[in-house]
């Protein structure tokens, strides 16, 4: 009997903490959709499986990758470039702010969402 109270238990445990890591980033479910920069043409895409796309800028069509490193940071990563950390934040519904250097507060983009 004790046994199997300590397997349920167990068993519990594992099931509460890999819930807990499926769990999205609270601002993933924001972040996932189409964006276009307030002033200049750019629209970037960020889609569910963790890939963009950006258009619209002087490097044309452009294609990636992007994870969440916490509930403010995401990194960056273009085929071919060195990766890049930005800071995010969402100051009020529908736009986006992306610091492109974190430290640097003149490095922001506004987006709103399309």
């Amino acid at each position: 009997m004790k046994k199997m109270v300590l397997l349920s238990i167990l068993v519990l445990m594992g099931l509460v903490f890999l819930a807990s890591c499926g769990k999205p980033n609270e601002n993933q479910a924001w972040l996932i959709g189409r964006w276009k920069a307030v002033d200049h043409a750019e629209v970037i895409e960020f889609l569910r499986d963790g890939k963009f796309t950006s258009q619209g800028t002087g490097a044309g069509f452009v294609t990636g990758k992007y994870t969440f490193i916490d509930n403010e940071r995401i990194r960056i990563q273009i085929a071919g470039r060195k990766a890049n950390v930005v800071k995010i934040s969402f100051p009020e519904a529908g736009y986006l702010d992306v610091f492109f250097d974190p430290n640097e507060p003149q490095s922001k983009q506004t987006y709103r969402r399309l």
